[in-house]
């Protein structure tokens, strides 16, 4: 297949995707990088409606390769996707704001920072992306692309500025803060349980005294949950995308 062939794959519509049309598209990065950039950007610019059956996951897909790609181009139309306004999830997207989307911005934001500090104070944005744009932070001062006490600081920051209601970034903040900084925060997440800020079913205070008493288990839970950039895009994708097994290109 040449490239127009590949492309035109690419962009069916649906999950269905042949892995031998990612893998070219992989192998051949600089071939296709620039198309991967149009198709996240023109759904950036008009983003699909998010209960819309027809399911269009070009975008998806060229997000994740960019990631591995570590391309600096695709930092802004990803910020501009999830940094919408109003209920735009779907179940795909939610799950991908979950699991990996503070890789994704990692993987390309290298190192650049500023942005992601105030989107993740912006109470008018979903409470999941903030808690992702929180995660990409972490994400990059384990990459050593942030300084440590930079984030230190920042997140002291945030238990006093960030909103006192429940929101799912404060949960995030008490389990990063203690994975990576262990007990210097506990103060100030003890009075976050008091206050009903911490979902308790993410994390309650017994697991934060077990991550204070054993340095080891904070690192652990740090890998656990997968603070790394994007190295394998297939693979990363694999539990959401419905590859087909013949071969195409």
């Amino acid at each position: 297949m040449n490239k127009d062939q590949v492309l035109e794959a690419f962009q069916k519509s649906g999950r269905q995707l042949s892995k031998d049309v990612l893998f070219e598209i992989r192998d051949n990065s600089k071939k296709y990088k620039k198309e991967l950039i149009k198709i996240l950007s023109k759904e950036a610019k008009k983003p699909q409606d998010p209960i819309s059956k027809f399911e269009q996951n070009d975008w998806i897909y060229s997000m994740y390769l960019l990631a591995e790609f570590r391309e600096k181009e695709a930092l802004s139309p990803i910020l501009k996707l999830f940094s919408r306004k109003g209920n735009f999830l779907n179940p795909l997207t939610g799950d991908i704001v979950l699991t990996n989307l503070g890789q994704i911005i990692a993987s390309v934001a290298n190192g650049e920072n500023d942005e992601l500090k105030k989107l993740v104070l912006d109470t008018s944005l979903n409470e999941y992306c903030r808690a992702a744009f929180l995660e990409a932070l972490v994400v990059m001062t384990e990459l050593n692309e942030m300084d440590r006490e930079d984030l230190y600081h920042y997140f002291k920051d945030l238990f006093k500025n960030l909103e006192k209601e429940p929101i799912f970034p404060w949960s995030v903040l008490a389990q990063c803060s203690v994975l990576l900084f262990n007990k210097s925060f506990l103060k100030e997440i003890k009075q976050a349980y008091k206050n009903n800020l911490i979902d308790e079913i993410y994390i309650d205070l017994e697991e934060i005294n077990s991550y204070i008493s054993d340095p080891e288990l904070s690192q652990l839970g740090l890998a656990k949950k997968k603070y790394g950039i994007i190295k394998d895009a297939i693979t990363a994708m694999d539990w959401w995308a419905n590859y087909k097994e013949e071969k195409v290109v």
